[in-house]
């Protein structure tokens, strides 16, 4: 089966999981997303990112 539509994500962020030396962060950001179209459904999930502050 394929179906085909749209989708919005909205993302927010949340408090960091890490903050280390030398400026290390692990971040979260909360995902909502919203399908359209053929298919309609909600789905919610967190994102996590690695941070580092590097000077050139």
């Amino acid at each position: 089966m394929k179906v085909s539509g749209k989708f919005k994500v909205k993302m927010q962020p949340l408090k960091a999981v890490f903050s280390g030396k030398d400026g290390i962060k692990v971040a979260r950001m909360y995902l909502d997303k919203t399908f359209e179209g053929e298919l309609s459904a909600l789905s919610q999930g967190e994102m996590y990112r690695h941070c580092l502050m590097v000077q050139f």
